[in-house]
């Protein structure tokens, strides 16, 4: 897997959300609205074909608001055909040609459902559902956005049957989070060694939200035709290098 640590030209355009993100200290997490899922759109954004990156931060209000909004979304109601189906919508907006604010708006909104749906404490108790948001908000400038290349969601024959295989994991890490607040007592506000399994899971989730977004937000770019050209982490196959080869 490649970790993306982000070139010269990401930082800058991304720079007034980190900003923004990364001075609110973890002990007052809760001013900002999910903040770990914020974060891991605008780490999903930097990697966008160029075009789409300047919509998006362009409207970086409307793609937070996205966010809350699809985190909102009762998590028994959320699943990967509800995202597939919010996905289409983003290039409905487009070949409709919606205000870019519009458009941004439902990227974000797909990313808050992710962020709902990816989340391994839901179905747990209280202690962990709590632990884990606590400790994901106190680790969160540690946690790092892993991305195997958009080739991923090609290899599936819908992004729903993508996503399935993304949240395959999900009760296994749902086991390790209530079986590690168990062993100290359910205390939710306690801090993890960075070494712990609580760490790795809820480092796994938020380089799911950011490669799982980035992978929908450019699948629907793609099927609206949308300029998908200095777009990172492609993969050209030989196939296409031949047909480029012998084009006139």
């Amino acid at each position: 897997m490649t970790e993306i640590l982000g070139d010269t030209y990401n930082r800058a355009m991304i720079a007034r959300w980190l900003i923004v993100l990364a001075c609110v200290s973890p002990t007052f997490a809760g001013e900002m609205a999910n903040r770990a899922q914020k974060l891991a759109a605008i780490r999903a954004h930097s990697i966008l074909p160029e075009s789409l990156r300047w919509v998006v931060k362009k409207h970086g209000n409307e793609l937070f608001e996205g966010i809350d909004a699809g985190m909102q979304v009762p998590y028994t109601q959320v699943n990967g055909s509800v995202i597939d189906r919010e996905t289409l919508r983003i290039t409905e907006l487009i070949d409709g040609r919606a205000p870019f604010s519009r458009v941004v708006f439902q990227m974000g909104y797909v990313s808050g459902l992710l962020g709902q749906w990816l989340n391994p404490s839901k179905s747990r108790s209280e202690t962990a559902q709590r632990g884990f948001d606590y400790y994901t908000n106190a680790k969160l400038q540690r946690f790092l956005f892993v991305f195997d290349g958009y080739d991923e969601l090609r290899q599936h024959a819908t992004p729903s049957d993508y996503l399935s295989s993304v949240a395959g994991p999900l009760d296994n890490y749902g086991r390790l989070l209530d079986l590690n607040y168990h062993r100290i007592g359910g205390n939710w506000r306690y801090v993890f060694d960075e070494r712990s399994a609580v760490f790795g899971v809820c480092a796994i989730y938020f380089s799911n939200v950011a490669r799982c977004s980035a992978q929908l937000w450019r699948h629907a770019w793609h099927n609206a035709r949308g300029d998908a050209t200095k777009t990172p982490f492609v993969i050209v196959d030989a196939s296409q290098l031949e047909s480029i080869q012998n084009a006139p």
